[in-house]
């Protein structure tokens, strides 16, 4: 592979020129802590690292400074990171790697380790997984470093404001999303009601407002390609582009007696109960028994679609 101007191949991949790849235990001290799970105290004064993503609390510390932590076994092996700079305890098997030569920015390294560390182990071992971290996993790591301390405090301010970013854009989102809940709340429900409606609502059974289809109960023969076959994950993923298929002859003698169009709405009767999905796109798919199909009575069409996806939604948060 031909590599640009200024940058070289390296055992991590193409970096610049004048950056130095570094193993871990050259620039920094790795150890692990001393204290024990249950030696956690509600609401205590320091900060109390376990094997997990959960930061739990403590009234000791034994180190106060600049520290990248991981855990060493358990289920958060190779996924469990945390960086700090102050006063806290540690867990027996987590590790700490602390005390950056003066070069290091030890927040550009946690950013690099944090995203790296886990296809490293994961490289190590002939296994699906990793059970536990041995140090030298850690300490015979190599890291790309720009030459400065400056340019990595620089990068990774950059990359903490695109972080602040993508974290207000996801408040942002999830305000909107309450805020349309709400109002699908009051409008759906009569408590708000809009401008020039008035009368009294009424309550029917769904049964009067659709007629409402079982998929098929029989499980189908699967080929290559052909006719799309809906289950409960695509009501639930919204993804119906991704199917098993049957044949057609099968697609044929299955819709006999039941037929999706455009304006019908699946919803799911079998595991995610009650995952609406309003069929808005023109189709020819069969469907299986983990699914309803109803098909909505003329002058009910509007009502019932917003009414049963409010629903849905509701299942899914609860």
């Amino acid at each position: 592979m031909e590599v640009r101007p200024g940058y070289r191949q390296t055992e991590v991949g193409v970096i610049p020129e004048d950056w130095n790849l570094e193993y871990i235990d050259n620039f920094a001290h790795i150890t692990t802590g001393g204290r024990n799970t249950q030696d956690r105290i509600e609401a205590g004064q320091y900060p109390f690292f376990v094997r997990s993503r959960t930061v739990e609390r403590i009234n000791s510390y034994s180190f106060d400074g600049e520290a990248v932590l991981t855990a060493g076994d358990g289920v958060g092996t190779g996924k469990v990171f945390h960086y700090i700079n102050g006063k806290f305890d540690v867990h027996q098997r987590v590790y700490r790697i602390s005390n950056f030569a003066d070069n290091v920015n030890g927040y550009f390294f946690f950013l690099y380790f944090s995203t790296h560390f886990y296809s490293r182990i994961m490289q190590m071992t002939a296994k699906s997984s990793v059970d536990s971290v041995r140090r030298n996993m850690i300490a015979r790591m190599l890291v790309p470093l720009p030459p400065t301390e400056a340019e990595q405090r620089a990068i990774a301010d950059a990359l903490r404001d695109v972080d602040a970013l993508l974290g207000g854009l996801e408040r942002l989102i999830a305000k909107r999303r309450d805020l349309k809940q709400a109002t699908m709340q009051q409008l759906l429900t009569g408590q708000t009601r809009l401008p020039g409606f008035q009368g009294q609502w009424e309550f029917k059974q769904l049964g009067e407002l659709a007629t409402i289809r079982d998929g098929t109960h029989q499980t189908p023969k699967y080929v290559d390609s052909g006719i799309p076959f809906y289950s409960v994950e695509h009501v639930t993923s919204g993804d119906f582009k991704n199917t098993k298929f049957i044949s057609e002859e099968e697609h044929r003698f299955l819709t006999r007696s039941v037929k999706i169009e455009r304006g019908d709405i699946l919803m799911t009767r079998i595991g995610s109960i009650g995952v609406c999905k309003l069929v808005d796109w023109d189709v020819n798919a069969s469907f299986y028994v983990s699914l309803a199909l109803l098909k909505i009575r003329s002058g009910y069409s509007c009502g019932l679609h917003n009414s049963l996806l409010k629903f849905s939604r509701f299942q899914e948060r609860g």
